[in-house]
């Protein structure tokens, strides 16, 4: 009797082998209309388990070191970063309200600025581009001032408000971001608008209701991406994965979404939260931690048009650098291409010229450094 019962399990278990083997290929995607507007749900990446990118690190720079003029230089915590025509990468330390420029090797070229109200000085600053050789550099209710690539004042552009988030290059202008919270700062508005060169002239272009579900890390610049085409994505909001791609003049094309199963915080998460905000909960001046970390926490695009969404926990929520995120790629048209998990794309990473430049996520037990990785496609 038991030769027969083995007998008849190995007969049940290589028939569905068989049946797994010679099934119907794995639905990937499905298509439908959503609110409107097409929407793809993707259900499985189209490589699986194989690589479609691969990063290829090339150097760290260091954000310390010594200047010509034998100062010691710092960057103690990076707000925004950006390059020239010759790949030249400028970083803002916001702190230091200083610009640091390394040269496409790594190589420390210069910094300048400074705390104060003089002409090359900062007297705030969180956002800058480069745009033609000239750094724009936002100052909150002081404006825009404009520097040349090694710190020389040239003008200043008043601006009407002190709450950009969003700064990024557009045909014959600009494109900015704001958030308004309301009243309880349960909800935010962001608003997105045109700008002229000299941000005389302004056209608002969407305007966009979401929670921010206690996420103190993913501004609209992060959440946000534009491509050349100059089409922009931003997630439906940050407790699903649902992703809506807009043309340039703020009309939603479709929306795109993947089978994903939110996890809730590690422990590691909720303790960080709790050693370094609880006083700023008990005072009212931030909700506590909800079960789940937000959904979509960084949009990039890259020179292909590819979209990468970092998703979940990261390593700016547990205070540990070696915490691998959740990175996802997907195709303009919405389709997902790849999932892998990475220490290399953070919150305040780039994509540029097919290199991925990522500031180690800010942490008080260890040095910060700006990996740059080649991105190779397969």
């Amino acid at each position: 009797m038991t030769r027969k019962i083995i007998l008849l399990l190995s007969i049940l278990h290589i028939y569905s082998i068989f049946i797994l083997c010679s099934g119907e290929p794995q639905q990937l995607y499905d298509t439908s209309i959503r609110n409107g507007i097409p929407h793809v749900t993707n259900h499985a990446p189209q490589f699986g388990s194989s690589q479609f990118v691969e990063l290829n690190k090339l150097y760290s720079i260091p954000t310390y070191g010594t200047k010509d003029n034998g100062e010691t230089y710092e960057i103690s915590y990076i707000s925004s970063m950006d390059l020239d025509e010759d790949e030249n990468l400028y970083v803002l330390g916001p702190r230091e309200r200083e610009i640091s420029v390394f040269d496409k090797n790594g190589n420390h070229l210069r910094t300048f600025g400074g705390r104060g109200q003089g002409p090359q000085e900062l007297s705030w600053a969180d956002l800058f581009l480069y745009d033609e050789g000239l750094l724009l550099i936002f100052e909150g209710f002081d404006g825009i001032k404009i520097w040349d690539t090694y710190g020389e004042y040239i003008k200043k552009l008043r601006v009407p408000t002190s709450n950009y988030e969003m700064f990024i290059i557009s045909d014959n202008g600009y494109i900015t971001g704001e958030s308004v919270p309301s009243a309880n700062i349960t909800n935010w508005t962001s608003i997105f608008k045109k700008h002229s060169k000299d941000m005389l002239n302004s056209t608002e272009i969407l305007s966009y209701n979401y929670s921010p579900y206690t996420d103190r890390y993913s501004r609209p610049s992060s959440l946000f991406a534009i491509d050349a085409k100059l089409n922009f994505y931003f997630p439906e909001d940050q407790v699903t994965y649902t992703m809506i791609k807009y043309n340039n003049s703020g009309d939603p094309l479709f929306s795109f979404s993947r089978d994903y199963d939110r996890l809730n915080y590690s422990q590691e998460a909720v303790d960080f939260f709790n050693s370094t905000f609880s006083e700023f909960v008990a005072e009212g001046r931030m909700p506590p931690l909800h079960d789940n970390p937000p959904v979509a926490r960084r949009t990039l695009i890259d020179s292909h048009g590819y979209i990468w969404i970092v998703s979940g926990e990261t390593a700016q929520d547990n205070n540990n650098p070696g915490f691998r995120s959740t990175v996802d790629i997907f195709d303009s048209e919405g389709k997902w291409l790849q999932s892998f998990k990475s220490t290399a794309v953070t919150l305040t990473s780039i994509i540029r010229n097919d290199r991925l430049y990522s500031p180690s996520p800010y942490n008080d037990k260890v040095e910060q450094f700006i990996d740059v990785f080649e991105i190779i496609y397969k």
